[in-house]
């Protein structure tokens, strides 16, 4: 292999590592005050005012989206559900608790 496609493997080594490390975490960062502000925006803030996916805007991954081009919100939504910030209903319906995002870790995000 000549010295230029050593650059060409370099630099593709580089630009996935760029997009593992740096470019999918910004994207996470840049999402989530987005789905925060929807849920806040619908008053999605309790399980009388619970939004289901449609109404909040999110979308569930297609199976053709590419991790560097496709929305982060539904991803977004799972780390808010996991800190449980965000409740999911039995009825397929999320709502946001404010005192739990105020106490966690992601209020910074907000």
């Amino acid at each position: 292999m000549n010295e230029t496609g050593w650059f060409i493997v370099l630099g593709v080594v580089i630009f996935v590592l760029l997009s593992f490390f740096v470019i999918l975490p910004w994207r996470f960062r840049r999402a989530i005050p987005k789905v925060i502000r929807t849920f806040r925006e619908l008053n999605a803030t309790n399980s009388k005012t619970a939004r289901t996916l449609d109404e909040l805007g999110i979308k569930l991954p297609s199976l053709f989206s590419t991790r560097l081009f496709k929305d982060f919100k539904k991803e977004s939504l799972d780390i808010l559900i996991q800190a449980g910030v965000v409740v999911w209903t039995e009825d397929d319906r999320y709502y946001l608790v404010e005192d739990k995002l105020i106490s966690s870790n992601l209020y910074r995000f907000s």
